[in-house]
């Protein structure tokens, strides 16, 4: 499960910044971007989020059903993760190629779909845990 919750994390990392480059830039530019840019950006920040949620034993089970251990965590951790891609980006003479709109949809954007990714893993792991307990037998 842990492993899962993890991947699906990353998943979302990923999604969030292709859909929100994509989206910004048809709304600005009418095409949809580097799609290869915004991916790699997702990649980047979920290789940098992931480990810190795991690190924090957010893919613990007894964390995966609390829903409110997690929110505020993940809202925080994401919004750090992405101001230190927005300097790293800068140092590296890359930022120009991210606009102030892709990045902010992605602050926005990304916290959402890892809520939604956490109420969607609560609900796997008190399923999990309720026909344990129904059939007797220990779920972990």
């Amino acid at each position: 499960m842990n492993l899962i919750a993890g991947v699906s994390d990353f998943t979302c990392a990923v999604f969030s910044s292709l859909i929100t480059g994509i989206l910004y830039h048809q709304i600005a530019f009418g095409r949809s971007g580097n799609l290869l840019e915004f991916a790699a950006l997702g990649t980047v920040m979920a290789s940098v989020f992931v480990p810190l949620m795991q690190n924090r034993g957010a893919y613990q089970n007894s964390n995966l059903i609390s829903v409110s251990k997690q929110i505020t965590p993940i809202v925080m951790l994401w919004w750090a993760v992405l101001l230190f891609m927005i300097c790293v980006g800068f140092a590296l003479k890359v930022s120009a190629d991210f606009s102030r709109g892709t990045i902010l949809l992605l602050a926005i954007v990304g916290p959402r779909l890892f809520c939604v990714s956490v109420i969607f893993w609560r609900a796997i792991s008190r399923t999990r845990l309720n026909t344990a307990n129904y059939a007797g037998v220990g779920c972990w």
